[in-house]
């Protein structure tokens, strides 16, 4: 193509000194990922600190370790929510993925033994994956996902009594999640027009999720 001829033809690069005004330098979006999760999402800061949880997370040395980064803007400190193998690192510790199985999650699993941690949780390399486990127990991103919609629906059940509107809720979930969230969402009660299945993406998850909030749903 044009382009590639044109790049082909380069012989020598030259780069731009740090004060060039060509430069677009953007800020670390900790801050505004935090006010995202807690406005946007409904993430709420004081209801974490406030279960008394203990949480070690293994991001395997991918991109999840700027999580405790986000951690520390809302509050939530290192003796609620350890991290292990957080650095970033190319190789990911000499594994051959980072998928997140048991296998990979040796450290994990070590770190949360002798109830160090109630709960272990673990992303991919890109953290876009993620799973859970306990001392006896893992959980990958299906089952989890599954685990997490029954905790909560079941919660808001008990707490509402005889006010239970199951048409309140919306589940939001890409294509390629368990249609187990679906049967467990209407083991409750929630009408098939309230699940939700979007492409796989953030942006139609996130799209999906904001919408629903629009219309005065919860969204599980």
């Amino acid at each position: 193509t044009p382009i590639v001829n044109r790049l082909g033809g380069i012989t020598a690069l030259r780069l731009a000194a740090s004060d060039d005004t060509r430069i677009q330098r953007i800020a670390h979006p900790v801050a505004s990922y935090a006010r995202y999760l807690t406005e946007e999402l409904g993430v709420d800061p004081k209801a974490i600190r406030d279960s008394g949880i203990r949480v070690i997370v293994d991001p395997q040395f991918g991109m999840g370790g700027f999580l405790r980064d986000v951690l520390d803007t809302l509050g939530i400190g290192v003796e609620q929510v350890a991290f292990i193998n957080e650095t970033p690192d190319p190789n990911f510790g000499g594994k051959r993925n980072a998928e997140v199985t048991p296998e990979n999650l040796e450290d994990l699993k070590d770190a949360i033994s002798g109830g160090a941690a109630d709960l272990g949780l673990s992303m991919d390399g890109d953290g876009d994956r993620a799973g859970a486990m306990t001392e006896s127990l893992f959980f990958n991103g299906n089952t989890f996902a599954a685990t997490l919609a029954y905790g909560i629906l079941k919660q808001a059940r008990e707490d509402a009594g005889d006010a239970w509107d199951p048409s309140h809720y919306v589940i939001v979930r890409p294509i390629v999640t368990s249609a187990w969230v679906d049967a467990i969402a209407a083991s409750f009660g929630v009408p098939e027009e309230n699940i939700r299945i979007t492409p796989v993406g953030f942006k139609h998850l996130n799209g999906a999720i904001l919408d629903a909030r629009r219309e005065g749903k919860e969204v599980v």
